[in-house]
């Protein structure tokens, strides 16, 4: 999906270089590299993490996750404080929220988040299409439905403002 919506915008993407590849992609910057980790911890992604310009870091903040999700942040920080990098531009992507929850009750619940430092991108709720478009090969941008296509025009319109493209 994050490469399609490069394409989309007209913007150069490399989708996963290889890991022998990615000292080159940051030297590269005309270029937007996404990673996906796919929440493997190894090395090369804890590397990436902490030299990436943005760090979309996605959940639900079920109880699954929380656990997780806190790992992953203090993980994060570790290496950031190895390689000695400037602080971290982490950003939770609330997601597959109920659809009933709405947008106030989304701030309030992942407010918390906000006070720890993190930045919060408009929410993406659970839809069954997202389950069919992933059983298709198909990305969320082949999506015909409008608020499958409405939620991610504002998450990406909201990461294109943050990284000022």
């Amino acid at each position: 999906a994050s490469y399609t919506w490069c394409l989309q915008n007209d913007i150069k993407c490399v989708l996963s270089p290889a890991p022998k590849d990615f000292k080159r992609a940051f030297e590269d910057k005309g270029t937007i590299h996404i990673f996906d980790t796919g929440g493997y911890d190894v090395a090369e992604s804890q590397a990436l993490l902490a030299k990436s310009d943005m760090v979309l870091l996605p959940t639900s903040l079920s109880a699954i996750e929380i656990k997780s999700f806190v790992k992953l942040v203090e993980k994060i920080e570790k290496v950031r404080q190895t390689l000695k990098s400037d602080k971290l531009n982490l950003y939770v992507v609330p997601n597959r929220i109920v659809p009933n929850l709405n947008e106030s009750n989304i701030k309030f619940t992942f407010s918390t988040l906000e006070d720890w430092g993190f930045k919060v991108t408009p929410a993406l709720r659970y839809k069954v299409e997202y389950q069919k478009a992933y059983g298709r090969g198909e990305s969320v941008y082949d999506s015909k439905n409008p608020s499958v296509r409405t939620e991610f025009f504002k998450l990406t319109e909201y990461i294109k403002k943050e990284l000022k493209l």
